[in-house]
């Protein structure tokens, strides 16, 4: 079933049907994962495209995955739709202490990379964001970082670093060594 879903094209309406048929169900989560790990870049996209969406409604989906997500995100061939779709998931899931470290080197390399689409930039600020509150020594990193990518950014760029930038000057200030 879930193969001939992903023959059907890339369409919003396909994505649904994607997401409909996987529901919370771990073993049709894990299939959907392995295809877009390992079949062509086409299938790849629509693939992690339809578990991203899977993740924003089921968070936990993930919690076996962080391995195989954080190695297909940080290879230097990875397609821009693929590590998007990757980012975009981790800004739903709460990510265990033992990846929080990975996952931030991965938004922080994200980030400070300009050749990045703007959409993965943004979905890495959100992560690290995210992040701020079981890390607080990463609040000024994150701040630095996003300060530094605002001067000749995107109105998308713009409109999400404005909310990050509002909620982390909201939290308490970090301790200075």
């Amino acid at each position: 079933m879930l193969t001939q879903l992903l023959t059907k094209g890339q369409s919003k309406n396909t994505v649904q049907a994607i997401v409909a048929y996987v529901g919370d169900n771990p073993d049709r989560f894990a299939a959907l994962l392995k295809i877009a790990l390992s079949e062509s870049p086409k299938t790849a996209i629509l693939a992690t495209w339809s578990m991203s969406y899977c993740v924003e409604y089921f968070p936990e989906l993930l919690n076996k995955h962080y391995p195989a997500l954080l190695k297909a995100s940080s290879q230097k061939n990875a397609s821009d739709a693929v590590k998007r779709s990757i980012v975009r998931s981790l800004q739903f899931a709460v990510i265990p202490k033992r990846y929080q470290g990975r996952v931030v080197d991965l938004c922080v390399g994200i980030l400070e990379d300009k050749k990045e689409t703007i959409a993965t930039r943004v979905f890495a600020m959100s992560v690290l964001a995210n992040l701020v509150h079981e890390n607080p020594a990463l609040k000024d990193e994150l701040l630095l970082l996003i300060e530094d990518g605002m001067p000749y950014a995107s109105p998308a760029y713009i409109s999400r670093s404005k909310k990050i930038l509002k909620q982390l000057h909201k939290l308490p200030q970090t301790l200075k060594d």
